[in-house]
């Protein structure tokens, strides 16, 4: 059975709408409930049995490092990944898979580290496996319906759950439409259709161009929490969903 231990967790945003809170930190390690936002990812991580996160850092990204160490508190190995300029979503992969090739040898799962929520990661993980097994699945994107969700660009299943339309792609069949939470479970055949490493664009090109290629996307529907910590406002609105238990998180 293929088993899910490597994680890429992007942590090099400079956080431009949180300032002046990311004027003297990096945005994952602003305060969320008395700890960096990051330590909630990290545990999730953990409780989802992965043991080894590649973490890419930009924007004040010293701090990162001498904040989380080498992940043990988590029981974790962390690895870093200084980019000189930000890279985006998939040339951040791109760039750690050129230094640590080991990240490609396996299925990984890829996560933002300024997000808050409740997914259970085992189930994702356990989700993908069990696709890959039958129908070879690229990648499994974790969605979550949003009145919204064509408004931000909206991702659309088909009955059986598989991505038939992707932004501006649609390859046909589509019936329901989600948006897309920012984590991933990305199998190595996906990574075939990643942009040179050093070059800078976004994972969704990746996706684009498999689903060009006739490879399959599948979803993973969370109707839990999630929320997207980058501005004052949702900074706030999570610190009280915490505080209130509308959100819990495990501590491995």
């Amino acid at each position: 059975m293929t088993v899910v231990t490597r994680a890429m967790l992007l942590a090099a945003g400079r956080g431009e709408r949180l300032r002046p809170l990311t004027d003297h930190h990096p945005k994952p390690l602003i305060s969320l409930g008395g700890e960096p936002m990051v330590f909630r990812v990290l545990a999730l991580l953990a409780a989802a049995g992965i043991r080894e996160v590649h973490v890419n850092t930009h924007h004040l990204g010293e701090q990162i490092p001498a904040t989380l160490g080498d992940g043990s508190r988590w029981g974790l190995r962390l690895a870093y990944h200084t980019e000189q300029v930000i890279l985006g979503t998939g040339g951040g992969l791109a760039n750690a898979i050129r230094e640590s090739p080991q990240l490609a040898e396996g299925p990984l799962l890829m996560i933002n580290s300024d997000i808050l929520v409740d997914a259970d990661l085992s189930a994702v993980i356990a989700h993908h496996v069990a696709l890959h097994a039958d129908s070879n699945t690229a990648a499994t994107l974790v969605l979550r319906p949003d009145p919204q969700a064509a408004q931000y660009g909206a991702i659309a299943t088909d009955d059986a759950g598989r991505i038939r339309r992707f932004l501006h792609l649609d390859t046909g069949g589509a019936t329901r439409e989600y948006m897309f939470t920012g984590i991933q479970v990305i199998s190595p055949g996906c990574l075939t259709y990643l942009n040179p490493a050093g070059t800078v664009f976004p994972i969704t090109d990746s996706y684009m161009a498999a689903l060009r290629a006739g490879e399959h996307l599948a979803a993973f529907v969370h109707h839990g929490y999630w929320s997207d910590l980058g501005t004052p406002e949702r900074l706030l609105q999570a610190e009280a969903d915490l505080a209130t238990g509308r959100v819990t998180f495990p501590h491995p």
